[in-house]
C-alpha cells in the first residue's frame, strides 16, 4: 500500500440540498488545529490533501460540486490564497477570525477572484455586517441555539442574499425544523438515525436475504441450494450477475448462470453481495445514505486486513449492518433479532464491543472526523487515511453497476 503525499487525517462531510441529494462537501483535518490551510504546510500541500480527498469522485461528480475548507485569519489576511479551482472553492471563514479592514478586504479579493465565502459557526455580530452581503453561505450551529433563538437570528439573516446552511443536524425532526424555517442546506448525521414505524415488516427481497443468510449457516449447504434459492427473485438474480461481470471484478469471460457465480465468490463474498444489491433497492432512501455504507464497510474491510486478517469479511458485513436500521427505519435492538448473527456480530453492532466492535467504533470516529474519538491503534495515520481514500474509490467503482437499469 502506498502511502498519501500529505500526513494528514482528512474526512470529508457531505452537505446536502433540500431533496437530500449531495449539494457539497466539507473537508475536515485532524491536526494540532482544525483543517485549516496554512496547518498542512503551505500550498501545494494544501492543494494535495484537497485532491487526495476528492479521489473518490470521479471528473463528473467534482465538476461543479462545491468544496468547503476552512480558512484561517492568519492564512487570510497572508495574501496567500492556494492553487484550488475557483468554480468549486467555497471558503469558510472561522468564527474566531476577527472584524478589520484588513480582512475585509482579503474577503473582497477573495470574491473578485471568483471564489465563493462561507461565513462558518456565524453568531450575529454587528461588526460583521458590512461583510455579510458578500457571503454566498451562512452556516448555523444548531448546537449553539435553541428554537427562538434560531427563529430570530434566521429572520435576520434572510434580509441577506446568502443560502442558509443548517450545521449538526442530528435527527429528522431537526430537519423539518430548518426546512420550515427556510434553511437551503443541511450537514450532519441525520441520515443515519431510524425512523421507526411501529410493526414494519420487511420486504420481500430483503426476508428472502436473511433466508439465504439463514441457509448460509449450514454446513453442507449447496451452491444448487443456494441458486435455487436467489432464482426465486428475477431481480436480484440479474443484479448479482451484472455485478459479477462489471468492471468491479475484470473477469476473462462473462459469468452465465447463478451456481458459477455462487462458485466463484465463495459463500462469505455471496453474503456481502448480497446485501449490498437489496439495500441499493431501498430506493425511497438518499442514494448517499448507501454509499457512505459501502464506504465505511470497505474502509473496515481494508482496517482489519492489516489488523486482524481473518476477521476482514466480517468486518465489512459488519459496516454494512450498522447502517441497517437506517435504510429499513427498524431499530437496531430490534433489527437483530431477525438477523442470523453470531453473538459477537450482535455486540460489535449493538455495544461495539470486542475487536470488531471497538474496529467499528474507530471507522465510524474516523468518517465522521471526530478526531477526539478517533485512536489509530496499531496502524499508523498514514494507513488509515490511504484505506480511506482506496475506500472512496472503491465505493465509487461499485455504485456504478449499482445504478444501472
Amino acid at each position: 500500500m502506498t502511502a498519501v503525499a500529505v500526513s494528514v487525517l482528512l474526512a470529508r462531510q457531505p452537505i446536502f440540498d433540500n431533496n437530500l441529494q449531495v449539494f457539497g462537501y466539507e473537508l475536515l483535518y485532524r491536526g494540532e488545529h482544525p483543517f485549516t490551510l496554512d496547518s498542512v504546510g503551505g500550498d501545494s500541500a494544501t492543494s494535495q490533501v484537497v485532491m487526495n480527498a476528492l479521489c473518490g469522485m470521479n471528473p463528473d461528480e467534482v465538476a461543479g460540486t462545491p468544496i468547503f475548507i476552512n480558512l484561517t485569519e492568519a492564512m487570510l489576511v497572508g495574501e496567500q490564497t492556494p492553487p484550488l479551482p475557483v468554480e468549486t472553492t467555497v471558503f469558510e471563514i472561522l468564527e474566531t477570525t476577527r472584524a478589520s479592514e484588513l480582512v475585509f478586504k482579503q474577503i473582497r479579493h477573495l470574491k473578485e477572484q471568483g471564489f465563493r465565502i462561507a461565513l462558518d459557526d456565524f453568531v450575529w455580530r454587528d461588526d460583521w455586517q458590512e461583510i455579510l452581503p458578500l457571503a454566498d453561505f451562512i452556516k448555523i450551529d444548531l448546537f449553539q441555539y435553541d428554537r427562538d433563538q434560531l427563529r430570530e437570528l434566521v429572520a435576520k439573516l434572510k434580509t441577506y442574499p446568502a443560502a442558509l446552511i443548517a450545521e449538526k443536524v442530528e435527527t429528522r425532526e431537526e430537519l423539518e425544523f430548518c426546512r420550515e424555517l427556510g434553511c437551503q442546506y443541511f450537514q450532519g448525521f441525520f441520515l443515519e438515525k431510524p425512523q421507526p414505524v411501529v410493526g414494519k415488516k420487511l420486504r420481500p427481497q430483503m426476508q428472502l436475504i436473511m433466508d439465504v443468510y439463514a441457509s448460509l449457516q449450514r454446513e453442507d449447504i449447496t451452491a444448487k441450494e443456494l441458486a435455487d434459492q436467489i432464482g426465486r427473485d428475477p431481480q436480484l438474480t440479474f443484479q448479482l450477475l451484472r455485478i459479477i461481470n462489471s468492471a468491479a471484478f475484470s473477469l476473462q469471460r462473462r459469468i452465465q448462470n447463478l451456481r458459477e457465480a455462487i462458485m466463484l465468490l465463495g459463500m462469505q463474498k455471496l453474503r456481502t453481495w448480497m446485501m449490498i444489491i437489496a439495500l441499493a433497492n431501498e430506493r425511497d432512501k438518499p442514494t448517499e445514505l448507501l454509499h457512505g455504507l459501502l464506504i465505511r464497510a470497505r474502509l473496515a474491510e481494508l482496517v482489519a486486513q492489516q489488523q486482524m486478517p481473518t476477521k476482514a469479511d466480517a468486518a465489512f458485513l459488519l459496516g454494512m449492518f450498522s447502517g441497517l436500521d437506517a435504510l429499513l427505519d427498524i431499530p437496531m435492538n430490534e433489527l437483530v433479532k431477525r438477523l442470523p448473527l453470531h453473538e459477537e456480530m450482535i455486540q460489535a453492532l449493538l455495544e461495539h464491543q470486542g475487536p470488531l466492535g471497538q474496529l467499528l467504533h474507530q471507522v465510524i470516529a474516523f468518517e465522521h472526523a471526530e478526531w477526539h474519538e478517533f485512536q489509530p491503534g496499531k496502524l499508523a495515520p498514514e494507513i488509515w487515511q490511504q484505506c480511506y481514500y482506496d475506500a472512496l474509490k472503491w465505493a465509487r467503482s461499485i455504485a456504478v453497476p449499482l445504478r444501472e437499469k
